[in-house]
């Protein structure tokens, strides 16, 4: 089993990731997903991937960057861009759970 790396996100990562949230095999993940072809990828597990990555990476997405997260590429870029930008609020920080 893979251990994520929460210092520096790459698409193998992710794909480990998103297929958890999916609850499917990584390996039936199609090469470049998007909600477009992968079957179990609606806007609810939308949803639970974004806090997934939240939690993964330690940080809070936006609404209007969650909702341009249409592909495993498009999170790695983002992260990649965003995860140690020092504006963007810690997760810890700034906990929804308590």
């Amino acid at each position: 089993m893979m251990v994520l790396d929460t210092k520096n996100p790459n698409l193998e990562e992710i794909r480990v990731l998103m297929a958890k949230v999916f609850n499917m095999p990584v390996t039936e993940l199609p090469k470049r997903s998007t909600p477009d072809n992968t079957k179990k990828w609606d806007s609810l597990s939308h949803l639970a991937l974004i806090a997934a990555l939240e939690d993964r990476y330690g940080i809070l997405i936006p609404h209007h960057d969650a909702v341009t997260l249409l592909g495993d590429i498009e999170i790695v870029d983002y992260l990649v861009k965003k995860k140690w930008n020092v504006s963007m609020f810690n997760a810890k920080s700034f906990s929804r759970r308590g």
